[in-house]
């Protein structure tokens, strides 16, 4: 390899003598013999670096091949590699490591310059299989081999090396049937898991999962937004603050205006508000926009809700990811002059107007170093160009009964409901959650009932929950009609809830919310669907289209439940692995999800259920993705199953696989 490397080098010079100018032939002779001398000496330390980085290579994967694989950290696979991010490997007191640049080493009075790059590599078939390609091709990336090439330059030439380092003992980690049902809390009988939640059929399809229940129902209309609680989610006090509002777009439109709750205004600066792609869970830093200008600029001096339109309009993809950035934009800032968006709690991951699901709504925070997640439901809206609207438009409590922003309590003569308008299907079953406002019981059982408003008809009444069943925090309880009953589309129906035994002291609470006028459009099947009230046993009820009931689900027969977990065995892999990427097969109809999350951990006790980006609220939901980096170099390892469904059709897995390597 050196002499090939030397003589290459010399053949190089004598071209470049002879196509130039023609002087002394002597001369030229002398210098070419001078210049290759002077290569040949150069050679064997050149040689001897160059091997040095290739062991340092090597040695830095044999500990950890994650400071390899992902050089500058994270989990972007592509991130700090190919011809333009040299790297040189440096001695710490736990071993090699590799450090940004070019690296200039002096051996007996000459001048070394040495370099290593990573590159990726492809093969011919998907997840590692076939051949390495020559050109490589991101679609079919091997997570477990990469190319690496030393390099050290001196006067005159270079010494350059390259070996392709893979990951040993790549293994797979597969299971396609759960029969065998939970309570195995290692793995052992490949048709056993740990734990599920009761929503999940693991006995129906023989190899498969599946939500609980059947086919031919479901949910005739449901509301699950639950807001229990309102805070701001970070006062801006300073330059460098920004916020976040992440959601998934849920139409193919383009944004003229967006509107925000602030909870907190204090003699506001101006600030800049815009949208924004997602990063890997974070903003990208760059407006959207034909020109990049899909901001805004305000001062508030109120609090509430605030409209600002944006320079240019933005369009939107639905089922992408985008992010509502809000930062600082000029004027005096600090302590007492700044401003702090309203968010609420639980983070439901739902679009309030139909319920559908939004995995990655969140609020975020940045804090002049990086983003954190904060883990509370977004409250925004987003106005189009045709002038229809999309986002969260509950900004608070309500209470009807009080005229307050607190729960609802319903006792004695106070009764509380939801109306609708619209629906079909056959009735057989209403879901409610509520809870008890004491330790001590309500004097009284729940009851609940079916009245139609259009025909001032009781259709059917009966008990929801009894007294000594109810708890203290939230929970659904089912009632299911003696009868079914045939939904009439142009008719107004009322559910509502009572307890005349009760008093205030003992209440049931239940959660509704309020937006603000202009926004009903978006709240719970808009107009169709409004709060209800009677403060008088039921004599009159009084509607209320700005707010709704937060939990309730009206069913047809048959059907299946919104969402099933499931959490695997302990896996152990023997040693320390790294985890390279997830895959499965199935089947996911319209309105119907597979979610995983990966923990791993060195003792098998500590179970921490992470997304691709190493958070808790995201999931791998795309088959063949990159495991999130920072699961590797553990022992044991985990998943957990997330199914979702609008409750007509059912996701179905039949195999799940874990590429790992020792």
């Amino acid at each position: 390899m050196k002499k090939s490397t030397g003589q290459l080098l010399i053949e190089a010079l004598i071209a470049l003598g002879v196509g130039t100018t023609i002087v002394v032939a002597v001369g030229q002779l002398v210098g070419i013999s001078f210049r290759a001398n002077l290569i040949g000496a150069n050679q064997i330390p050149s040689s001897g670096l160059t091997q040095e980085c290739l062991e340092a290579a090597l040695s830095i994967k044999t500990e950890n091949w994650a400071n390899l694989y992902f050089p500058q950290g994270g989990s972007d696979p592509e991130a700090g590699k190919g011809l333009g991010n040299p790297y040189h490997p440096i001695v710490q007191s736990s071993g090699w490591r590799l450090a940004p640049g070019n690296e200039t080493i002096s051996l007996t009075g000459k001048n070394y310059t040495r370099n290593l790059m990573i590159e990726n590599v492809s093969r011919t078939a998907q997840n590692g299989l076939g051949e390495i390609e020559e050109i490589y091709n991101q679609s079919r990336r091997d997570l477990g081999t990469i190319k690496i090439t030393c390099t050290t330059s001196f006067l005159g030439g270079e010494i350059k090396e390259a070996r392709f380092l893979t990951r040993h003992n790549q293994k797979v980690f597969s299971q396609s049937n759960w029969q065998g049902g939970p309570g195995q809390a290692n793995w052992s009988d490949p048709t056993k898991y740990f734990a599920d939640n009761g929503g999940v059929n693991v006995t129906g399809t023989p190899g498969s999962v599946l939500l609980a229940g059947s086919p031919g129902g479901g949910y005739i209309s449901k509301n699950e937004f639950l807001t229990s609680s309102i805070y701001g989610i970070n006062p801006m006090n300073n330059n460098r603050i920004k916020t976040s509002l992440r959601f998934s777009a849920q139409a193919n439109k383009q944004v003229q205006r967006v509107g925000i709750y602030l909870q907190t205004v204090r003699n506001s600066p101006t600030y800049r508000i815009g949208l924004q792609a997602d990063s890997t869970g974070n903003p990208s830093g760059t407006w959207l926009g034909a020109t990049r200008r899909g901001y805004g600029s305000f001062r508030p001096t109120t609090t509430g809700w605030q409209t600002i339109n944006l320079t240019e309009a933005v369009p939107l993809t639905a089922g992408t990811v985008y992010h509502l950035v809000i930062e600082y934009q000029s004027g005096s800032i600090g302590g007492s002059r700044y401003i702090d968006l309203r968010s609420s709690l639980p983070l439901n991951r739902l679009i309030p107007f139909n319920n559908a699901s939004d995995q990655f709504a969140n609020t975020l925070y940045y804090s002049g170093r990086n983003w954190q997640i904060r883990g509370r439901q977004p409250i925004y809206y987003l106005g189009y160009a045709d002038s229809s609207l999309e986002g969260n438009p509950y900004d608070n409590l309500y209470n009807p009964i009080n005229n307050n922003f607190t729960e609802t309590p319903i006792y004695g003569s106070n009764f509380v409901g939801q109306s609708f308008v619209g629906l079909t299907g056959t009735l057989s079953k209403i879901e409610i959650s509520v809870r008890k406002s004491r330790a001590q019981n309500p004097q009284g059982d729940l009851s609940v009932s079916l009245y139609n408003l259009t025909d001032s008809q009781l259709i059917n009444s009966g008990v929801l929950v009894g007294r000594n069943v109810v708890t203290q925090t939230y929970a659904w309880y089912t009632y299911t009609l003696p009868s079914p009953v045939t939904l009439a589309s142009a008719k107004t129906y009322l559910v509502y809830l009572s307890s005349p035994a009760t008093t205030s002291a003992r209440a049931y609470n239940i959660s509704a919310a309020i937006a603000n006028t202009p926004l009903v459009p978006i709240t719970f099947l808009g107009n169709q669907s409004q709060l209800a009230w009677s403060t008088n046993s039921g004599l009159n009820f009084t509607l209320r289209p700005e707010a709704d009931f937060s939990t309730i689900r009206l069913l047809s027969l048959g059907g299946y439940v919104t969402s099933g977990e499931l959490i695997s065995s302990s896996f152990d892999t023997g040693s320390q692995s790294g985890y390279l990427s997830i895959l499965w097969t199935g089947d996911k109809p319209a309105n119907t999800d597979i979610l995983f999350q990966i923990a791993t951990n060195d003792n098998n006790a500590t179970w921490n259920f992470l997304g691709p980006d190493g958070t808790t609220s995201t999931y791998y939901n795309i088959s063949a993705t990159a495991i999130f980096s920072g699961a590797s170099n553990h022992r044991y390892l985990r998943y957990r199953l997330l199914l979702t469904s609008d409750g007509q059709k059912t996701p179905r897995l039949d195999e799940i696989r874990i590429n790992y390597v020792l």
